[in-house]
């Protein structure tokens, strides 16, 4: 199993990925020193929010790509995974918008702007796991690993660079959308 393609196409994902969390696990000290609790806090609030949201962004239709018996069903399953994850995701954004407005289970601390920064974040979350499924599809799963890499790498860095101006919790937020679009430049390319 090991020599085979799928084996070393398995393996290779696996230390790709451990070396773009690593990468953003090494920022962890800088982030540490650079934020204040309470921008960890916000911060924490608005990404516990976007990752339980991200879970139906797609509502599952990326998942069938690699499974469905041809390119034209796998590109008819893309297409409407995309549409719905924009309707899903504005949605969303609006939701948390309103939670925000309404001070609704704490989030009356974020900023009415946090809303459409997780439709930001939520968009190109969608984007890069439809492009996931496609590379699934056609068995080049390494490339999952390397936008993974760029991800964390450039999230950790983003949010160390922008820490160093000040330390806002939107830094944090805005290294997560500017990773997600350079994970999904990374996949396009």
């Amino acid at each position: 199993l090991a020599r085979s393609p799928f084996g070393r196409s398995v393996s290779s994902l696996m230390v790709l990925t451990a070396l773009g969390q690593g990468l953003y696990i090494a920022a962890a000290p800088l982030l540490g020193r650079l934020y204040s609790p309470e921008a960890f806090g916000l911060y924490g609030l608005f990404y516990l929010f976007v990752t339980t949201s991200a879970m139906f962004i797609c509502l599952n239709y990326d998942m069938a790509i690699p499974a469905a018996a041809d390119d034209s069903d796998a590109d008819d399953l893309a297409e409407a995974a995309i549409r719905l994850s924009v309707a899903i995701c504005a949605m969303i954004g609006v939701l948390l918008t309103g939670a925000i407005a309404l001070d609704l289970m704490g989030f009356g601390v974020l900023p009415w702007w946090a809303g459409p920064m997780a439709f930001a974040v939520l968009l190109l979350q969608a984007l890069i796991q439809v492009f996931q499924a496609w590379y699934v599809r056609a068995q080049t799963a390494v490339t999952i690993g390397k936008a993974g890499i760029t991800l964390n790498a450039l999230r950790g860095g983003v949010q160390v660079g922008l820490g160093t101006m000040g330390g806002a919790w939107w830094g944090l937020g805005l290294g997560e959308v500017l990773g997600r679009i350079g994970a999904l430049i990374h996949s396009i390319s």
